[in-house]
């Protein structure tokens, strides 16, 4: 179970670069926070009275939503996520509320965040409840925070924060029918994401399966290894943790690793 909010975030970059878990994320990475029995007036940021159908309406709908988003997850990748990690995620709420109430929640947990870098969020993981900005992108950004629940407790160390997002990411762009892509709409974790391909081209998707789903980067670190030179993977990663504090010229170095040919040539 995580209890703490650990970067597990899904941001927009309204059109703008992400700079991948650097300066706009600094507060969602260390605080912890302890939601237990949120109100249920607060559900969906609605003002809700008892009997209020309209509130009842969109809590149905948002559950129908995340059941519906949980059973695709356990289709596609039951393989790679042991059953009790699915039950346990089932059992964590999602709280899929209006922009203003997550704004509002995020101003009042985490007070070290800029107004910028709070509307950047879009959702993100706190003990067992999942909160999701109630807006076009939801379907994908509980896609996004789903998956980080599925995730190995393992999974952010092995990998570091920027590839764990990316992956993240990555895989949620891999079910489109929980997205709805419009005309300047910013992506999510761009920069992360393009890492990750980058990555791709070099190991088999079922190692990067292997590191997210199970906490075992072994195949990951046997592949890279073997065709760039033995502590080659640990390079990497540790020049993308150097990205992750704002040194870009860290993450030209690691890409520039990742795309030589075997042994550099």
């Amino acid at each position: 179970m995580k209890g703490t909010l650990m970067g597990d975030i899904k941001k927009s970059s309204n059109g703008q670069a992400l700079k991948g878990g650097q300066q706009d994320q600094k507060g969602l990475d260390t605080k912890e926070t302890e939601i237990k029995g949120m109100e249920s007036s607060k559900i969906a940021g609605l003002s809700q009275e008892a009997g209020d159908t309209k509130a009842e309406s969109y809590q149905k709908v948002d559950q129908d939503l995340d059941n519906h988003v949980l059973n695709h997850l356990e289709v596609r990748y039951g393989e790679w996520i042991p059953p009790e990690r699915l039950t346990e995620e089932r059992q964590r709420l999602a709280q899929i509320r209006r922009k203003e109430a997550l704004q509002q929640d995020l101003a009042e947990k985490f007070s070290d965040l800029s107004q910028q870098e709070r509307e950047a969020v879009l959702g993100y993981c706190s003990g067992d409840e999942r909160h999701i900005e109630r807006n076009i992108q939801t379907p994908s950004t509980l896609l996004h925070e789903r998956l980080h629940g599925l995730s190995h407790p393992e999974a952010k160390r092995v990998l570091g924060n920027h590839l764990y997002e990316g992956i993240t990411e990555d895989l949620a762009t891999q079910n489109p029918e929980f997205f709805l892509k419009l005309k300047d709409m910013g992506e999510c974790y761009p920069e992360n994401r393009e890492t990750v391909t980058i990555l791709k081209a070099r190991v088999p998707e079922s190692a990067l399966y292997e590191a997210y789903f199970k906490g075992d980067d072994s195949r990951i670190r046997g592949f890279v290894d073997h065709d760039l030179g033995e502590g080659t993977w640990a390079h990497v990663k540790d020049l993308l943790e150097q990205a992750e504090r704002g040194n870009q010229e860290a993450l030209h170095e690691a890409r520039k690793i990742l795309k030589q040919n075997r042994w550099g040539s």
